[in-house]
């Protein structure tokens, strides 16, 4: 969430403490950063080399609360896949037959072994795939509280997604395949 803010230019608490904490996690941020971006340059450097078309595999969830790397691997100009959440790419690779090791191996940012995206974001990606359809107008609140989604989780979704709209500035054109709404291929299908 911090970073989320800071890349809107928002100023938070000036505590002395808090200032050390920022620079830390700065740091920290910083080097994350620049590892997911000195992949994308050597990544498109390969395809250049061999004259292929690099696809991302990003996924709407991700995308919509801001949990890539802007500029980085993540984030890159052709992700065939972010159309559709995280749970309906889950579906996808069942339905398409893909190993049960690749299918239940816990989706990771890279950061630290042992630290997956659903222990970083706080809460699974049902959960955020659940507000985010809801937010886009897809699924009733009766819906999402009844498959156990608190407001406070609805909340945090929200904000993730607010704070993040600074990342998602540059895309102009429509998704290429469309989970949402209007998209046709609905939650839990």
């Amino acid at each position: 969430m911090a970073s989320l803010r800071a890349g809107e230019g928002e100023v938070g608490d000036r505590t002395p403490r808090s200032s050390v904490l920022k620079i830390v996690n700065q740091y920290a941020e910083e080097v994350f950063n620049a590892r997911h971006r000195y992949r994308r340059e050597v990544l498109e450097s390969k395809a250049r080399a061999r004259n292929w078309l690099l696809l991302g595999a990003a996924n709407r969830s991700e995308w919509e609360i801001g949990w890539f790397v802007k500029d980085g691997v993540d984030d890159l100009p052709y992700q065939p896949l972010i159309g559709l959440y995280k749970t309906q790419v889950r579906q996808l690779g069942r339905y398409l037959g893909v190993p049960s090791e690749i299918q239940q191996q816990a989706p990771s940012p890279d950061m630290m072994r042992g630290i997956g995206d659903e222990y970083a974001l706080g809460m699974s990606y049902s959960t955020i795939d659940m507000g985010l359809d809801y937010l886009d107008g897809g699924l009733s609140r009766r819906v999402v509280r009844a498959a156990g989604v608190t407001e406070q989780e609805l909340r945090r979704v929200r904000e993730m997604k607010d704070l993040s709209s600074w990342k998602r500035r540059r895309m102009t054109e429509p998704l290429p395949v469309d989970g949402g709404r209007s998209g046709g291929l609905r939650l839990g299908s």
